[in-house]
């Protein structure tokens, strides 16, 4: 089959890594896929996956201005390269995709990522022939929401490419200011600098450990806490650190193409997002065989058991976020078994293989 990705651009982000590990899911299937963005800092991580290509197409800004010549554009493209489905990853590609796809008579089909608010805009991602969402409690709010039976929304969990994270070669190496640090464990964070992402909660709980409990154990004192991801809110986090007084201890790293190297460094993987549609960084990390301590959000925490395969706490709530970390630090044998257990889940559960061989499943019901 030949096969059309399009979302919004390619960054780092879930919806991002998602299409990336589709692609080569697919590709490894034997179908020719075309992503196709708007462009970013991704596009070079496609080009070792053989099989497929990156067109770049504006095809992320709310406009009539860009959409109508979007909608022209990705129409001939469908027609010139035979595309046998369309599949959308985001509103702006699903709206541009789905008029496209009316022209050429090319099976639409959308996956929903996250829990968009309900209005027009966010009404194209039910819209598609079939709808696939990437857990049931999304499944569940878009039949709520729009007027959808559930038998129309097919669930299929994002895969990824495990060996790639547990077999990731050498750590990335740490930054230069970190190099002199006394011995300590080294907290790590990967999600975008957005507000749901609930970067705040996880300073405020670093600063819980490091300003109150730290005299009492090593570990705690010595530890510091890495963030990576980019976004606008760089500056007030960094302010919220000076004002929590450990900005010392929490180092933005900003965009990075190598988390799987950036992984192999931590010791604790922690997500403290307040709204998910799934958690895929979660999973890379069990996939890098860390201990993950999450919030209890997103499919993924639909799926496990908290102290098996991770540690989970309440959203919004720094003091539980830090007695997770506290408890973590302090235990060397938890940490142990939580990532031995998260690998192994991950290993069963999110094959590239098995998640293409379902969607390759839902083209076929379509074509």
């Amino acid at each position: 089959m030949n096969i059309l990705l399009a979302l919004p651009a390619l960054n780092r982000g879930g919806v991002e890594s998602h299409a990336k590990n589709l692609a080569r899911g697919l590709s490894t299937q034997g179908h020719s896929v075309v992503v196709m963005s708007s462009g970013g800092k991704g596009v070079e991580n496609l080009k070792d996956i053989s099989g497929v290509n990156h067109v770049r197409l504006n095809i992320k800004r709310k406009s009539l201005v860009s959409g109508v010549p979007a909608i022209y554009k990705m129409s001939k493209f469908i027609k010139k390269r035979d595309i046998d489905v369309v599949h959308a990853h985001s509103r702006v590609p699903a709206w541009i995709g789905f008029a496209a796809s009316r022209i050429t008579g090319t099976p639409f089909v959308t996956t929903a990522h996250s829990y968009y608010s309900v209005h027009l805009g966010s009404s194209i991602m039910a819209r598609g022939k079939r709808v696939i969402a990437v857990s049931s409690g999304i499944r569940d709010y878009l039949t709520s929401s729009y007027s959808i039976e559930k038998e129309h929304v097919e669930v299929i969990h994002p895969g990824i490419n495990i060996s790639l994270f547990a077999d990731p070669g050498e750590p990335a190496p740490l930054p230069a200011e970190l190099k002199n640090r006394k011995k300590g464990l080294i907290l790590g964070n990967v999600a975008r600098l957005t507000e749901s992402k609930g970067h705040e909660y996880l300073l405020r709980a670093f600063a819980h450990l490091k300003n109150e409990i730290s005299n009492s154990h090593s570990s705690i004192a010595n530890s510091f806490l890495i963030i990576v991801g980019g976004g606008n809110r760089i500056d007030k986090l960094q302010l919220l650190a000076k004002d929590l007084d450990i900005f010392e201890d929490v180092f933005f790293l900003g965009y990075r193409d190598d988390i799987p190297a950036l992984l192999n460094l931590m010791d604790v993987f922690i997500l403290s997002s307040t709204s998910e549609g799934f958690g895929l960084a979660a999973v890379e990390a069990m996939a890098a065989k860390k201990p993950v301590l999450m919030t209890r959000c997103g499919g993924i925490s639909e799926m496990i058991d908290d102290g098996k395969h991770v540690m989970l706490v309440p959203q919004k709530d720094y003091l539980e976020l830090a007695a997770g970390l506290i408890n973590l630090i302090k235990n060397k044998n938890i940490r142990t078994n939580l990532a031995a257990q998260g690998h192994e889940f991950v290993r069963k559960n999110f094959s590239l293989k098995e998640m293409a061989r379902k969607h390759i499943q839902v083209y076929r019901e379509v074509e």
